[in-house]
């Protein structure tokens, strides 16, 4: 009987429960009326759930973390982490290299750093590159942290293009 409504509170629970009550939280539609491989759970029925399946375990040693991408999913945040370093060593190269020929750094902060020494310049620059890809990693699980990593490979890469077009035409 579509519409009807259904008690989805544990038996506890339902024990005491007034049988009928029509403003009782635990009442939802009858699930066969609703949409075909789509099961809406209501909020006690979640947190009984939550209470009852396993979570996922908090482990800061390079174990699994709440929540990880898929396995399915983590080769591609993996090629993503290495395309950043590719792209963060081809930017490292080509600014030493534009600088040797005369060039001036572009970004205020890294030429304020290159006045000071090269490579001290440039470790810092892969650190914090390396750091900050690093917090994306660790919290990829978020789609804040998942988009961020994709952006931020896509501008070093387009980066890495221009210094590499832009190397070239010299």
């Amino acid at each position: 009987m579509p519409g009807a409504l259904v008690c989805s509170a544990n038996s506890e629970i339902r024990s005491d429960c007034g049988a009928g009550c029509s403003a009782c939280e635990f009442l939802i539609g009858e699930r066969r009326s609703r949409e075909q491989g789509r099961v809406q759970w209501s909020l006690p029925e979640r947190r009984a759930l939550t209470a009852i399946l396993p979570a996922p375990a908090f482990s800061y040693a390079g174990a699994a973390a709440a929540g990880e991408i898929s396995g399915r999913d983590r080769p591609a945040a993996l090629h993503l982490l290495a395309l950043l370093a590719l792209f963060n060593l081809i930017d490292c190269l080509m600014t030493a290299r534009a600088l040797s020929l005369g060039y001036a750094e572009g970004n205020p902060v890294m030429a304020s750093l290159l006045e000071v020494n090269l490579p001290l310049a440039m470790f810092i620059k892969t650190l914090v590159v390396g750091l900050g890809s690093y917090v994306l990693w660790r919290n990829r699980h978020l789609p804040f942290a998942a988009r961020g990593l994709s952006a931020l490979t896509v501008l070093y890469g387009l980066l890495a293009a221009y210094h590499l077009s832009f190397q070239l035409s010299l």
